[in-house]
């Protein structure tokens, strides 16, 4: 019989391929079968779990932390806020006060205008009365 070297190539692949897909067995980690490895194992991923929940926990504490910042910064704008409302508040009633002042003030500015006038034409008097006393004083009595 004769057979063909095609055919018997094919084949030969067909078989080989899937152990060269499989790869070496060799490569596959090996599951531990030594307890002090399992036991290596188990304590490397329970010291990883707990530093896992220690960063947790800072992490909440961290957040807490902030939250507690972030209510502080708010109940000191809060008080900005009603200390700013406030100070308009007293400075609307101190402007109301500088008001009622300068109303107060108009009538006497006019008024000191009116006696510092009325003092600048009586001094051309006095002074007219002293001259006349003066002159009375020095000229000789008749009798």
């Amino acid at each position: 019989m004769s057979r063909d070297p095609r055919l018997a190539l094919l084949a030969g692949l067909g078989l080989a391929l899937p152990l060269a897909l499989a790869g070496p067995l060799d490569a596959q980690p090996a599951p531990p079968n030594d307890k002090t490895e399992r036991l290596d194992a188990l304590k490397q991923h329970d010291e990883e779990l707990k530093a896992t929940r220690e960063a947790q926990r800072k992490s909440a504490d961290a957040e807490a932390a902030l939250k507690r910042e972030i209510e502080k910064i708010g109940a000191d704008r809060r008080k900005l806020n009603q200390d700013l409302v406030d100070t308009a508040a007293r400075l609307r009633g101190v402007e109301a006060q500088v008001e009622a002042t300068q109303a107060r003030l108009a009538p006497l500015d006019d008024n000191q205008r009116r006696i510092q006038a009325s003092l600048d034409g009586r001094r051309a008097v006095i002074g007219e009365v002293l001259a006349a006393l003066q002159r009375i004083a020095i000229a000789p009595r008749r009798r």
